[in-house]
């Protein structure tokens, strides 16, 4: 059998998108929620994804099958299709934050005026086409941009290093900040699990695999925690006032103010790699999606469903805050139930036991 997915494709999977796509916003709010021990906040949702990922690869390596196939070959077709709308609902969700994120940071940091249409078209454009692709481009695409990711957030962090009181972190755990709290605010940022969660049967697993998909995943943690710790240690007190740290850390740095902003090189490299993030949730909707309705034709879905957060991008621009504020407020358990709880439940699913050859014979014989 043919896999189209090789472990250290999704290993780098790992490093080139699920860091930057929590770098906008994400550590402003963990900062409003737990001021200093942001980090902490941050890291307990790291650690719920990696525990979710260790969960599916021994899930992964008992069945050889996808979330469907186990869902399918357990319960039957009804229950699988019905857990799979769930789970197109919470791509849908789990796409808006990112979206908008992408689109404000766009317009705050690259246009003198605003453009309400233009910056969006492209992106669906170009997000329409990846959702009509196979997973193996997903792989592709890995190998080619994690270094883009890598070396864009190895630049802000040297720039920006060198202006963070690291002292600002202290004490930990202080009784006055509500770590969980700033967890739970910003759980949609994060049950990335749900993304392995459909690689799973794709992708042929050896002895390494647990080693190479943790290298990946830390690499992931590790880029993220700096990045935040660094951000809040930058600005401290008044860090829930920076709306984009991405393009707020590194410009106090003395070598920028000598030279310029050429940092926004590390910015253009890393909004590579985030428009291919921000295009996930609605690539894995439109395969679930397809698999509902049995259809071999993705266009059609990935038409409809980027068409619908275009629609809502542009035509209720006026009520994002709100819409992310019922999404990060009411949604996070309903995240987590997806992201995590369900795909750490397949691991008490038995894989079905072969026929044996008198059961075959018979089977054969009513045949």
């Amino acid at each position: 059998m043919k896999y189209p997915l090789k472990v250290r494709q999704i290993a780098l999977f790992f490093v080139a998108f699920l860091p930057i796509v929590k770098m906008f916003t994400m550590p402003k709010s963990a900062t409003e929620a737990s001021n200093e021990n942001m980090w902490l906040s941050i890291l307990i949702n790291l650690i719920i994804d990696y525990a979710t990922i260790i969960v599916l690869i021994k899930v992964n390596k008992i069945h050889d099958k996808s979330f469907y196939q186990i869902l399918k070959d357990k319960f039957g077709v009804t229950f699988a299709k019905t857990v799979l709308c769930f789970y197109l609902f919470y791509f849908l969700i789990k796409a808006f934050t990112p979206i908008f994120e992408l689109r404000n940071f766009v317009q705050n940091s690259f246009y003198a005026t605003s453009i309400r249409v233009f910056p969006f078209v492209p992106f669906f454009i170009l997000s329409t086409f990846l959702c009509i692709k196979k997973l193996t481009v997903l792989g592709r695409l890995a190998d080619l941009t994690w270094i883009l990711t890598v070396i864009g957030v190895g630049l802000i962090l040297f720039l920006s290093i060198a202006n963070a009181d690291f002292g600002a972190i202290l004490p930990i755990l202080n009784k006055n900040n509500d770590v969980i709290k700033g967890s739970y605010y910003t759980a949609p940022w994060f049950t990335d699990a749900s993304y392995f969660l459909f690689m799973i049967g794709f992708f042929e697993q050896d002895k390494k695999t647990t080693l190479k998909l943790s290298l990946g995943f830390l690499g992931h943690g590790l880029l993220l925690l700096l990045f935040c710790i660094t951000f809040y240690c930058t600005f401290t007190f008044v860090a829930k006032r920076e709306f984009f740290p991405l393009s707020e850390i590194s410009k106090y740095s003395g070598v920028i103010n000598a030279i310029g902003r050429f940092d926004y090189i590390a910015i253009l490299m890393l909004l590579v790699t985030n428009t291919i993030a921000v295009a996930l949730p609605l690539f894995f909707a439109t395969n679930v999606a397809m698999t509902i309705f049995d259809s071999q034709k993705p266009l059609l879905f990935a038409v409809i469903i980027n068409l619908l957060h275009l629609i809502v991008a542009t035509f209720f621009e006026r009520y994002q805050q709100y819409i992310i504020s019922i999404i990060h407020l009411n949604l996070p358990l309903f995240m987590y139930a997806l992201g995590n709880l369900l795909p750490i439940l397949l691991i008490f699913i038995k894989p079905k036991k072969p026929l044996s050859k008198s059961e075959n014979r018979l089977i054969k014989k009513r045949g």
